[in-house]
């Protein structure tokens, strides 16, 4: 066992995914239309973790997948007939498994009273929907598996396996075994003995499931035997179980696909297309894992290389003449690789959102039943790409965010009903990639957010409200902390904690969260998030002797003002540029820390947009356009309103990197 505890995290990984899938596939489940290949998926996933898990010592995972497995293998020879109440146990299952695996992970002690219950639970549903009396046993209680489930055979007989099943035995002599026993083949009278479930069995995973199928091992694997292989084993060589990992159930990134899992909800989420073995194979054998602390050092040497990079390029302005020309051809050359060197980077740590999105559909499902609502969720967008470190750091804004939407948004049915809408409430997550941007909304079509009771709710807490009061800034209300309108406090939401920390999350991100409402017709949340945390393209400008970056996503354009386009109303400086007004910020004066304001026959504005609005930036000069890596300042100091961080220069000074949605309050409280 000492031998093979290496490659633990390598099996950790690919029974979640493994895990994954059957949830993913069982909530697509549509009991009233099975698929058959969906539900051979399910059972193969389960199996090869009942494999996997024996081999590594794991018995409380083989235990209760094999208990699963039996009713999967019932449901797909059609003995029963998969129900919502069956559906849930599995699915609930698959909770206790993933829970089980967490414990080996972490080396944690496990709880075996709740294995034996969910055990029991699967064995008294199998009986409800049966009326059968017989019971599910895992193998450690079977009497005929003195293999120890090292390498599972239904119909491996007892007195022939003194070997205690750590390697399968056949009637092949030693002289025809050149594999020396590691793997073993029927002959072709054995397989004639087989009936034909076991036969099917073997047809899918003659691997047990535990080692991944790679043709061209398998072809070297074939080459060792002196004799031809009978051709029934031909069509075997789809999964000989030659490599060493699992089959990898890849994690499943279709998008809206409408199912009916249980009645009470009805998700789309994204499912597995079944393909062939072979196109499964060849993705396999293109592929490689790698830890995340090798990708993230890798990110952080090439931002150093961008950092070095800069240096050069102000080097380069200081040479003679004589060699400027070949030192700026050599410098873009090296700037050109550079940026191809961090973009090959940067997509190696890019993840599809659906590593996020794809949790939710059970959470509908169960807070839906729960709750006694009818909701359809749909998943748009799945293949956006995000940093990783995003992806780790949005699920559980995103969760609580989906919860509130099911719990205070959408209605009951008999209320939509009343409200003249269908009685299944929509709950839409979708993502986009706009510009530098990752832009993820939540919408649902329920009752809407109610004005007046918030604007109630903040005036009993004491909060100052300004005049006059836009829907926007009431909106933003509900992020304060411990806010909440909600008229009872259930064991879902309620308590008016966790919107506050969405915020507060989403923001220590470098992103932003706005809200839009209708009353009757839903709630619209809004969230953007920068593309990747590490490097960014920036406009360096200076204001007030200091040097600032502006993200180059945020900027329209730039331009010299005459007097006669700067305005005055109210106290605000507004620019008059194309017949629209702009408000202005001084930089130097707002984060500069300069008492005087920037001369405007001599300055420079920056016009920039947000999701928010549109203003612009008034500044000294235009230093030039470079990238730059950000450091996180809240590492070392307070976070500052309108900042988003740091950056080290060519010639290794510090600029700060303007958050240029944030700025936006400036137009209000300083202006």
């Amino acid at each position: 066992m000492d031998n093979l505890s290496q490659y633990n995290e390598v099996f950790f990984e690919e029974a979640q995914e493994h895990l994954e899938t059957m949830e993913t596939l069982l909530l697509a489940y549509n009991i009233d239309s099975p698929d058959m290949e969906e539900l051979n998926s399910v059972f193969r996933a389960a199996h090869s973790i009942k494999g996997g898990s024996d081999i590594f010592g794991f018995k409380a995972l083989t235990g209760l997948t094999h208990v699963m497995e039996n009713m999967l293998d019932s449901a797909r020879n059609n003995e029963l007939t998969l129900t919502t109440d069956l559906i849930t146990v599995l699915l609930e299952t698959t909770d206790v498994l993933k829970n089980i695996l967490s414990c080996y992970r972490e080396e944690a002690e496990i709880d075996w009273d709740i294995i034996e219950a969910s055990k029991a639970r699967l064995s008294a549903t199998l009986q409800e929907v049966t009326g059968s009396n017989n019971q599910v046993h895992s193998p450690l209680d079977e009497e005929e598996d003195l293999g120890y489930g090292f390498f599972d055979d239904d119909d491996a007989d007892t007195e022939e396996e003194q070997g205690f099943g750590f390697f399968e035995e056949d009637e092949n002599d030693s002289e025809k075994d050149q594999g020396f026993g590691f793997f073993d083949e029927d002959d072709k009278e054995q397989e004639q003995e087989q009936d034909q479930d076991s036969k099917a069995i073997d047809e899918e995973s003659l691997g047990y499931g535990f080692f991944e199928e790679n043709n061209e091992l398998a072809k070297e694997a074939e080459s060792l035997t002196t004799e031809p292989q009978p051709d029934a084993n031909t069509e075997h060589t789809e999964n000989i179980g030659y490599g060493f990992f699992n089959e990898e159930f890849n994690s499943p990134q279709k998008d809206a696909v409408t199912a009916q899992p249980a009645g009470l909800t009805s998700s789309t989420v994204a499912k597995p297309t079944p393909s062939s073995k072979a196109s499964e194979t060849k993705a396999e054998a293109t592929s490689i894992r790698v830890e995340t602390n090798k990708i993230d050092k890798l990110v952080n040497l090439v931002g150093e290389l961008v950092i070095t990079q800069s240096m050069l390029n102000l080097i380069g302005s200081e040479v003679p003449e004589s060699i400027a020309d070949k030192m700026q051809s050599a410098l873009i050359e090296l700037e050109r690789n550079t940026r191809e060197i961090q973009e090959a980077v940067m997509s190696v740590r890019m993840l599809p959102i659906s590593f996020v999105f794809n949790r939710f559909p059970r959470l509908v499902r169960d807070l839906s039943t729960k709750l006694e609502k009818k909701i359809n969720l749909v998943i748009e967008g799945g293949n956006t790409e995000i940093d990783k470190n995003l992806v780790e750091k949005i699920s559980d804004p995103l969760l609580h965010l989906i919860r509130n939407s099911v719990d205070h948004g959408i209605e009951l049915p008999a209320k939509r009903l009343e409200a003249n809408k269908s009685e299944t409430g929509i709950v839409m997550l979708s993502a986009a990639q706009k510009g530098g941007e990752i832009v993820i909304t939540i919408t649902d079509d329920g009752a809407g957010l109610n004005r007046e009771r918030i604007i109630a709710k903040a005036v009993e807490k004491g909060i100052s409200l300004p005049e006059p009061l836009s829907d926007s800034a009431v909106w933003q209300l509900i992020f304060e902390a411990g806010f909440s309108t909600a008229a009872e406090v259930t064991d879902v939401s309620g308590r008016g904690v966790g919107m506050d920390v969405v915020r507060r999350n989403i923001e220590s991100l470098g992103g932003r969260i706005d809200i839009s409402s209708t009353a009757g017709m839903g709630t619209v949340f809004t969230i953007n998030l920068p593309l990747t945390l590490a490097i960014l393209d920036g406009m360096t400008v200076e204001a007030s002797d200091q040097v600032f970056i502006i993200p180059l996503v945020n900027i329209v354009e730039s331009i010299q003002p005459v007097a006669e386009q700067i305005k005055h109303i109210k106290g605000k400086k507004l620019l008059w540029v194309r017949d629209e007004y702009w408000p202005l910020i001084d930089i130097g004066k707002t984060l500069g820390g300069s008492p005087n304001e920037t001369n405007m026959e001599t300055g420079i504005v920056v016009l920039v947009e947000t999701s928010k609005q549109r203003f612009g930036l008034i500044i000294d000069s235009l230093l030039g356009q470079q990238q730059v890596v950000i450091k996180n300042l809240e590492r070392h100091y307070r976070r500052v309103e309108g900042i988003a961080g740091a950056t080290i220069m060519g010639d290794g000074s510090v600029a700060l990197i303007l958050d240029v949605d944030s700025i936006t309050q400036f137009i209000k409280s300083d202006l």
